[in-house]
Order: C-alpha cells, then sequence, then structure tokens
C-alpha cells in the first residue's frame, strides 16, 4: 500500500468519490446536497477547503432510508464504494452512514478504520413549533450517540460505558436504533415547516425552515457540478455566521487526524 502524502491527492480522490456518488443517486432518482464544510467550500472556494479532510452530504430522511436499503440489497451498485451504517456487524459506532472507498485504508496509528469516507447524514422532519424541533433533534443526538457507542469492541470501552453495552445488548440495540429511526419519521419532511441534519454536529442549530433544502440546485465544485439546498446562504449563516470570511491561520488545519494509503 503507498501512503497519501499531499492533501492535493487525497482531495482527488475524494472528487472520484463524490462523482460515484452523484452518479449513483442520479441512477436511483435519490435527491441529496452538499453539506457543512463541503456546502461552504462550494461556496467560498468553488471546491474543497483547502485544509479541509473530509466530505459532508446529507439526503432526506425517505431518500437516506432508500440508499440504506440499496447498500443493503445490492451493493453492486455502489461499485468502488461502499456503504457503512450502524448495526452492519462492522462495529460501527455513528448513528449516520458512511460510503467508503473500497481502494483505500484508513490507519490511526498501526490499527485500520476502514476506507476513505463521506459522511451521509439524514435530514428528518420536525414538525411546525421551533422550540419542540430543537428539543426533539437534542433527543434524537443523544439517543442515537448512546446506542452507537455500544456497537465499539469491548477493548475501546470504559467501564460505565460496558455496562451500558450489557443493558442495551439485553435490551436489543438493533430494536432500540430501529425503533428511533422509525419515531424520527412520524413527522413528514415534506411537510414539516422545519426539519435539521439529524446526528450533525450542531444538534439543536440544525434546525431550519424545509425551504432552504426543498429545492435542489447545482453548485461547481473543483470543475464538477454537485447537488446543494437552494436556501444554502441562510443554511451557511446559521452554521458559520460570515461563512466568506476565512478563520484564523491556527484554525486552518484538518478535522481528522489519520493516515490514507492506496491499495
Amino acid at each position: 500500500m503507498r501512503k497519501l502524502e499531499d492533501i492535493n491527492e487525497l482531495h482527488n480522490i475524494q472528487l472520484e468519490m463524490m462523482e460515484q456518488f452523484d452518479k449513483l443517486c442520479k441512477e436511483e432518482g435519490l435527491t441529496y446536497f452538499l453539506a457543512g464544510g463541503t456546502l461552504l467550500g462550494a461556496i467560498r472556494h468553488k471546491g474543497f477547503i483547502p485544509w479541509d479532510d473530509d466530505v459532508d452530504l446529507s439526503m432526506p430522511r425517505p431518500d437516506y432510508e432508500k440508499l440504506m436499503s440499496l447498500g443493503k440489497n445490492h451493493p453492486e451498485k455502489f461499485g468502488f464504494l461502499s456503504l457503512t451504517q450502524i448495526g452492519d456487524g462492522t462495529n460501527y459506532p455513528l448513528p449516520f452512514a458512511k460510503i467508503e472507498n473500497t481502494k483505500t485504508v484508513i490507519k490511526k496509528g498501526d490499527k485500520s478504520q476502514g476506507g476513505l469516507f463521506i459522511d451521509i447524514f439524514p435530514i428528518d422532519g420536525y414538525g411546525d413549533n421551533k422550540d419542540n424541533a430543537k428539543m426533539l433533534i437534542r433527543k434524537a443526538c443523544d439517543s442515537g450517540c448512546r446506542i452507537g457507542r455500544t456497537f465499539l469492541p469491548w477493548s475501546e470501552l470504559k467501564f460505565k460505558t460496558a455496562l451500558c453495552k450489557v443493558l442495551y445488548i439485553l435490551k436489543g440495540r438493533e430494536k432500540m436504533y430501529k425503533d428511533l429511526i422509525m419515531n424520527l419519521q412520524k413527522n413528514d419532511f415534506y411537510k414539516s415547516e422545519y426539519i435539521g441534519s439529524t446526528f450533525g454536529l450542531r444538534c439543536e442549530k440544525e434546525i431550519i425552515e424545509r425551504w432552504t433544502f426543498e429545492t435542489t440546485i447545482e453548485l461547481p465544485f473543483e470543475g464538477k457540478m454537485f447537488m446543494a439546498p437552494k436556501g444554502y446562504d441562510q443554511y451557511l449563516t446559521q452554521m458559520y455566521g460570515n461563512y466568506m470570511e476565512l478563520p484564523p491561520v491556527e484554525k486552518r488545519v484538518a478535522p481528522h487526524e489519520f493516515d490514507v494509503y492506496v491499495k
């Protein structure tokens, strides 16, 4: 295997992944959006934020669930990508899915952690009351993270979390997660006044008016075109404030610490 030494080479591989995912979504009629720092990069840099090392995408819950089913029943349609989600037997601990590049390997120290990935966040409907929506997304994030941590290997758990894992296994953690997802779908994405990227980093701050994500547009990204929400200005302002202003030099660092190898 060859270790990547240049972030530009990393970005080239991630761009190839984005193109493959975009192709899959168009073939299957699925809606997705550039999100988080990836959307910010599209607007501010017309591509990757120069120091960023990950890709964030989001999908309306109905499309997200179709993608989960597709990954389970027709993995061959993903090409060189693979879908990783909670409860798939891989000890994956996060309540949102990842698309991984099967031609790469991520390592932290001597430990392998799958392939180079794209985070896929579901966007759920949260009803018509903003305060209630914030409460619901906070509860969903807390529950999803607690359930997810119990899928970590025993060797990585502290005593308290290990006890929680025993309890959740006895209760049926797969069922607990399934019930959580079913509960999130009680408010229709397309009928709720407020929606939110469930399990997003900013939790309550993710709650936003549905119209911002109701219509998709295409935005240039590294010379390619990808889907984005029409209300990107309101979204980015809510997430980052004056998003066109560059952060201080000392904060222009990659959010993750890992090494990437090409097979």
